[in-house]
């Protein structure tokens, strides 16, 4: 069994890199400029990158009012989406479902992201936070459909070859070396990181991207086994000269930056750059939730509190 500190699960590892992500530049510094332009000095870590100085992409953020598993999920999101489409206060053509096989989704608005200095991300505009609020507070019946509502990125399509997407790589793990989330001045967090990979594969790298969400994007390299930890003569686990040789190819393998750049933290009074980890390649899981079917129906079911 692989001590939890040397391997992170996946989720674990996404967790770390938004918690770094969300605490800004007021806890942590990020070396370079404020987009990753291979135009100008060399790209990152040398590595070029096409110029993204004049996009105007913004965040454009949702309220999942609901998301439902099981063999029912895509008849009982639609149910939900006629009573909001005929509830007084709200755009029908603001209510939008999402059908994946064994899971729906129910989403309200649209939102442009207001850019917020002090994260170098977008943060959603005070009607989404009102109409949350409104949400949350509707009835129907005994019920509150919507009570667990929350703002999110709005879906986007998944760019770049699936033969790259990190899913489809064979092996146990992988060592991540970036994350993205959309910043000023950049596309869409998800086109970044295809175009990190791109970079990389175009210089002969075995490169990977995955969309865990809306929110975030990585990239990682290579592919290991079970033998990619080791157990020390302390008994103490350790990467495998495998994974230090991949750490040490590049300038890039060495951190788990942020857009490809590096991410430090204050750890003992020293300023330390954030390392490259090793994660476990992710596999579709499905968690099941219950739900529930409306319990009024036709014009305007639901009511405020």
């Amino acid at each position: 069994m692989v001590p939890k500190n040397v391997i992170f699960r996946y989720a674990a590892a996404m967790l770390a890199a938004g918690m770094l992500a969300t605490a800004g530049c007021a806890s942590m510094n990020r070396d370079g400029a404020s987009s990753p332009d291979g135009s100008a000095g060399g790209g990152l870590f040398g590595l070029k990158m096409p110029s993204f100085s004049s996009n105007r992409y913004a965040t454009t953020f949702t309220i999942l009012c609901m998301e439902v598993h099981g063999d029912s999920a895509r008849r009982i999101v639609e149910q939900w989406a006629s009573g909001l489409r005929h509830t007084q206060g709200l755009r029908p053509d603001l209510v939008q479902t999402q059908h994946e096989p064994g899971t729906s989704r129910l989403y309200y608005g649209a939102y442009r992201g207001q850019p917020n200095e002090a994260s170098d991300q977008f943060r959603p505009p005070p009607q989404a936070r009102q109409e949350l609020a409104l949400l949350r507070d509707m009835v129907n019946g005994s019920m509150q459909p919507f009570r667990l509502a929350m703002i999110v990125e709005k879906p986007t399509p998944n760019p770049g070859p699936p033969e790259w997407d990190l899913r489809n790589a064979p092996g146990k793990y992988t060592l991540q070396i970036t994350y993205c989330f959309d910043k000023p001045g950049l596309p869409n967090h998800k086109q970044v990181a295809v175009d990190i990979c791109k970079a990389l594969r175009d210089q002969g790298e075995e490169a990977w991207y995955y969309h865990p969400d809306e929110r975030r994007s990585v990239v990682t390299v290579g592919r290991f086994d079970e033998s990619a930890v080791l157990t020390g003569p302390d008994g103490t686990a350790r990467y495998s000269p495998a994974v230090v040789a991949l750490q040490n190819k590049r300038e890039e393998f060495k951190y788990n930056s942020e857009c490809m750049r590096k991410v430090y933290r204050v750890i003992g009074g020293q300023r330390l750059a954030a390392p490259s980890v090793l994660i476990e390649i992710p596999r579709e899981s499905t968690n099941v939730q219950p739900a529930r079917e409306p319990l009024r129906s036709g014009a305007n079911p639901f009511r405020y509190r």
